[in-house]
């Protein structure tokens, strides 16, 4: 039999394709191309399948530019802004998809958010500056007043749009 009779199983990331319906066989391989479905693309190199795009998966094509779109990691923000932890992980190539306020990582991995129940104002002298209030996603910081001798809220620096706040 040709591969016109032969019928490719979309669930399994086959096309037909009639310039193969001439051939003589009766397996995927002879007489299907294979879709985007089956092709891994690659994260190291800032590839990423596309989630919910069901007419990528079905599209006859074997590289990362048909199948896959690039994740953020391939994107350079713009000054002032740094990629989001999750970057590698998140398709999109624009700072409002892929950044964040540079000053966040310095909030996630040095300062210490405070609970509910505490204030900059019961902190030491030198426990202050390693402290922050998150005040629904806007983050403040803990400064110690010299003329006052306290810790205070930082009322200038408000530092907004970081991931996981």
């Amino acid at each position: 039999a040709t591969c016109k009779v032969f019928a490719c199983s979309e669930e399994e990331g086959w096309a037909n394709e009639s310039a193969l319906d001439p051939l003589v066989g009766s397996t995927s391989d002879i007489c299907c191309k294979p879709t985007c479905q089956q092709f891994q693309c690659n994260a190291t190199l800032n590839w990423l399948a596309p989630t919910g795009n069901k007419s990528k998966a079905k599209k006859v094509a074997q590289s990362s530019e048909e199948c896959c779109l690039k994740s953020c990691s391939a994107h350079t923000c713009a000054e002032g802004r740094a990629l989001f932890p999750k970057a590698s992980e998140t398709i999109g190539k624009s700072d409002e998809v892929c950044c964040e306020d540079a000053r966040c990582s310095t909030y996630r991995e040095t300062l210490s958010e405070m609970k509910d129940t505490e204030f900059c104002n019961q902190m030491s002298q030198d426990e202050c500056p390693t402290r922050f209030f998150n005040a629904n996603g806007t983050l403040l910081r803990c400064q110690w007043d010299s003329l006052y001798r306290l810790c205070r809220y930082d009322d200038v620096v408000r530092v907004t749009g970081c991931y996981g706040f």
